[in-house]
Parts: C-alpha cells; structure tokens; sequence
C-alpha cells in the first residue's frame, strides 16, 4: 500500500520512506518509489504530510507519539481499515486536529514493495471519518492528495466503517482463512485446484502480521457478521441433509441476486 502510493504522487511529490526493514526500503529507493530513506524521528521532522501507511498496530501503538511530534504545518493520515479505535486513541489529543482518518478501498494480499502497483489507488473510494475534528487545513492537504490520487471521498463515522467493512471486507478475509484450512492440503488434492477455488481463497494468502491486528480491532462487528455465516452453512447443511432442492435452491436464487446487484452498481461507474 505504501509504495503504491508513492509510485502515484512520487512524480510530484519528495517522497520520504521508513521501515524497519533495510531491504524494503533498498527496493523502494532502487525503483524510485521514494527519493530517500531516513529514520522516523528524521522523516516526520521535514515531512508535509507523514502517511501511516503500516499494519494497524502499528498505526494505533505510534499515532499518538508521532502527532506529539510534527511541526505546526505537518498533517498526519492514516489508511488503515479500522478507523473506531484508531480514532478513540487520539480522541483527546491536544492535536487531534492534524489528524485525518482514512481509508482507501483498495489493496491486495501481496505484501511489500516488491508488489506496488503504480495506479492502484485510481477510481477507487477512500473513506474519511470524523472530518469534523480534523482541521480545515489538513482536510485540504488531503483532499489535494486524493485529487491526485484520482480517487471519490466519502464521509462517514468510525462505527459505520468499521460495521461496513466487518461485512464486505473482514468477514471474507476471514472466511477465506477457514476454507483454505477446511480442505486437505495433500498435494493429491492441491494439483486439482482450478479458478472456483483460487478466486474464493487467493486473500487468504494476505499475512497475519497485516490480519490479526484488523481482526482483533474489529472483533466484534467480525464476530457478528461469522454467526451470521455460520446462520447460513447451517442452513444449507440442513437442506442438503434433508434434500430440501426448495430451500437449497432459494439460497442460491439469493445469492444470485446480490451478485447481479453488484454488477449493476459496477456498470454504472463504469
């Protein structure tokens, strides 16, 4: 995520990178994602707008820290894809006001900088909450940003995220985990995997260190939308076992009719 973005503004924009890693950020400063490398205390010092562009952990245990230090100027974003305890943790901080709570509606389960894409952020969605408490003036250094970025804002609170992307984000990553590990991993089995089973299951090759940290923070709308699921593969159980077609056919039929929604909501933004 982080050399995506740096690969979309890096032509206008001076790019500072940080890591803990001494090979991502070799990488990045070779492919040109970003112009230089420094330590965060460095980075944050001279930066414009400093971007968390790091596991949610890692955003929550150093936001508070990193807003005690930026200059008057500096903005402060993240784009993480929790957004209520994010924003709890700096509720009351005396520069809560730098502060923009983000989150673009991309990504991938490939991680590093080896797998940036270039225009990943393009014509996507980008959530932002508490608009309200963050200044006039960071609001417009990241909507100059997102401009850029080719992206469509839109304004919601930390609770509505955090419940819309339980249900269309976090739930099927999690889903993804469970089937990958309810089947047989034995090679006899894996060499007959064709698209039906990749395309249900390629997100669960995203990272716990990415993962865990999502799940947990949003452990409770997660939870609600797995019963939910759960509601479901029972019910299906309970038409299979009975040879129910009626009820087994209804389920697809419902199905069916959210994926043509779907479609339909995708060709009118085309």
């Amino acid at each position: 995520m982080g050399c995506s973005l740096a690969a979309s503004l890096g032509h206008s924009w001076h790019i500072v990178g940080v890591d803990n890693s001494p090979k991502n950020l070799c990488f990045a400063l070779d492919k040109g994602y970003i112009h230089e490398a420094l330590p965060m205390e460095m980075a944050v010092a001279i930066s414009n707008i400093v971007i968390f562009a790091t596991p949610a952990d890692v955003t929550l245990k150093l936001v508070s820290s990193i807003l005690d230090t930026v200059g008057v100027n500096t903005v402060v974003m993240d784009i993480s894809s929790t957004k209520e305890v994010i924003c709890q943790r700096i509720a009351d901080h005396p520069y809560r006001s730098k502060f923009v709570a983000a989150h673009p509606m991309t990504g991938s389960e490939k991680t590093g900088p080896q797998f940036a894409v270039p225009n990943l952020y393009e014509g996507k969605r980008i959530a932002i909450c508490e608009s309200e408490k963050s200044s006039g003036k960071a609001l417009l250094a990241v909507s100059k940003l997102i401009v850029e970025l080719k992206m469509n804002p839109f304004y919601l609170t930390p609770k509505l995220h955090d419940s819309i992307m339980a249900d269309i984000s976090h739930l099927p990553q999690a889903t993804a985990f469970c089937l990958s590990n309810a089947i047989n991993g034995s090679d006899g089995i894996l060499e007959w995997v064709g698209t039906g089973f990749e395309s249900t299951t390629r997100i669960s090759g995203s990272t716990a260190e990415v993962w865990l940290p999502v799940l947990f923070q949003n452990k409770t709308n997660v939870a609600k939308g797995i019963r939910k699921l759960i509601e479901n593969l029972e019910a299906t159980v309970d038409a299979l076992e009975s040879d129910n077609v009626a009820a087994m056919q209804a389920i697809i039929v419902k199905a069916n009719a959210l994926q043509n929604k779907i479609e339909q909501l995708k060709q009118l933004k085309e």
